[in-house]
Formats: C-alpha cells, sequence, structure tokens
C-alpha cells in the first residue's frame, strides 16, 4: 500500500502549490499589460494608416504623372516603355499587347479616383496602367510626377 504523506510533506507541498500559484499570477497580470500595451499600439498604428492613406490621397489628387519608364518581361523577353512629352515609346510586342487590353474594355478601379478605362492616347496615369497590364512582369517602374494646374 501506498504510504499517507507526512504533516511536514504536506505542509511543503501546499507551499509550493501556492508559490507557484503566485508566480503564475504575476506572469499573467504582466501578459495582461502587455496585451492591453499591444491593442492601444495597434489601435495607434490603425489611426496613423487612415491618417496616411487620406494624405496619399489627397496628395493624388494635387500631383499629375507627367513621364514614366517600365521595364519588364513580355513573354519572357526583356522590354522597356516610356512615355514622354505626351508620346509613348515601346516595342511593338509591348504595343500589340497594349492595343489588346484597351480593345478588351480593361478598367482599373481605384476607391479614391474611381474607374479609368485602359487607353494609349488617354491621361498618362491611365496610360501607365494600360502599359504595365500589357507585361507579363513588370521589374522596374520610375515615375515623374509635376504639380497640377
Amino acid at each position: 500500500m501506498a504510504q499517507t504523506p507526512a504533516r511536514d510533506e504536506l505542509y511543503e507541498r501546499c507551499w509550493q502549490a501556492r508559490a507557484t500559484s503566485l508566480a503564475c499570477r504575476v506572469r499573467a497580470g504582466r501578459l495582461k499589460q502587455e496585451a492591453t500595451a499591444a491593442c492601444w499600439r495597434a489601435v495607434q498604428l490603425l489611426v496613423d494608416t487612415m491618417e496616411c492613406r487620406g494624405s496619399a490621397a489627397h496628395a493624388r489628387c494635387e500631383v499629375g504623372i507627367s513621364t514614366f519608364l517600365v521595364g519588364g518581361l513580355v513573354d519572357g523577353a526583356e522590354a522597356e516603355a516610356t512615355f514622354e512629352n505626351g508620346r509613348l515609346r515601346c516595342p511593338d510586342v509591348v504595343l500589340r499587347r497594349a492595343q489588346m487590353v484597351v480593345a478588351m474594355g480593361e478598367t482599373f478601379s481605384d476607391p479614391d479616383s474611381g474607374t479609368v478605362a485602359a487607353t494609349l492616347d488617354g491621361p498618362p496615369g491611365a496610360v501607365l496602367l494600360t502599359v504595365m497590364r500589357a507585361f507579363s512582369r513588370v521589374l522596374v517602374l520610375e515615375v515623374g510626377a509635376e504639380p497640377d494646374a
């Protein structure tokens, strides 16, 4: 048969259980404080993000694209397209694919500026989106912007 623990041993086990319980409560309190701090930081980041998005939308309304360069791959081959002074310069393969994007009636949407139709002779921002869609993979994007008049 199993032996009954002695009184001193029972007191020792009780003391160890209480010490462990206290340590767990202290750790739980610290974890609760850390979780509260993390939640507060998350709320602050959310507010900051919302403010930045508002600023970016406002900046997009004030700045227009004047030039751009798109580089990347078209069906595995390297290609580059540039737009300056209202003229698009690109290889025939990029031009054909961009014309196909326009012919298919592609549109691009943005919650701030609405829907933009694919075009090769419209606003530079719409031409940029159309040319980017023509590439299989965009590797380089450079945009020159100037304030709207």
